[in-house]
């Protein structure tokens, strides 16, 4: 007999909510910025326990497709993105605008997905089509711009920068695949085993994103706050030097 879904969401809520508690203990440990980054290390993980909970719960639910869904799995992605894309600023002193734009695409690949839930026809391949052209361009900042930014950083920076991004493209990559594959899309996929796989992504990324977080802690010391605040470009002079 094959677990409902609603039981496969409070498993995963479950798990997570064991990740979250073994990421505060890093908090305790820590001290200034470090404590802080490791405080918003551990939000994807908390957020989405919380969300797959509500899932379980089956609050703000919603006919999609001709099948019920919660949309509060969102809320968890849209927190978790944000911890994201704090941090890879924090790793690598990313400005206002490099941080502005890459939150904005990933937000708006993510809340188009949603909104082509509750869309059909035409209407909702433009809006797919968006969301995929949203999530194309993010992959382009993370590998191309923001690239050559981390590069010149250089260091363990870098390297974290580069471990966060290729974890969360692939991913994302894999859920929207996952999402494509589902019985609402393509029907590739059981409800359970769509569930199943989608919850076990969400797991691995944002476990990911705390820990490769907080075993990178020593690299965020209040020294290096002040020679490279957020926000500012190092210069090619800055990457020779290592000032």
């Amino acid at each position: 007999m094959v677990a409902a879904d609603t039981t496969v969401y409070l498993a995963i809520s479950g798990v997570l909510g064991l990740v979250w508690v073994a990421l505060l203990s890093f908090v305790f440990r820590s001290t200034g910025k470090q404590r802080r980054l490791a405080i918003v290390a551990s939000v994807p993980a908390i957020a989405m326990a919380g969300a797959y909970l509500l899932m379980h719960l089956e609050v703000l639910t919603y006919e999609t497709a001709g099948r019920e869904q919660s949309v509060t799995r969102f809320f968890g992605y849209t927190a978790a993105v944000l911890a994201f894309v704090y941090i890879i600023r924090s790793a690598v002193s990313l400005s206002d605008r490099q941080t502005v734009t890459v939150a904005g695409f990933i937000l708006a690949t993510l809340w188009m997905q949603l909104v082509s839930w509750f869309l059909t026809g035409i209407l909702e391949s433009l809006v797919t089509a968006a969301g995929l052209g949203f999530f194309v361009a993010v992959v382009y900042l993370l590998y191309g711009p923001l690239n050559r930014h981390a590069l010149e950083r250089g260091g363990e920076h870098r390297l974290l920068f580069a471990k966060l991004r290729n974890l969360f493209v692939l991913c994302y990559g894999a859920l929207i695949l996952t999402s494509a594959a589902s019985e609402q899309v393509l029907g590739l996929l059981t409800p359970f085993v769509s569930s199943l796989g989608a919850g076990y992504i969400d797991l691995v990324l944002m476990a990911g994103i705390g820990f490769l977080t907080v075993f990178s802690l020593h690299i965020f010391d209040e020294q290096e706050s002040a020679d490279w605040p957020a926000g500012r470009e190092p210069s090619a002079v800055d990457a020779r030097t290592g000032n």
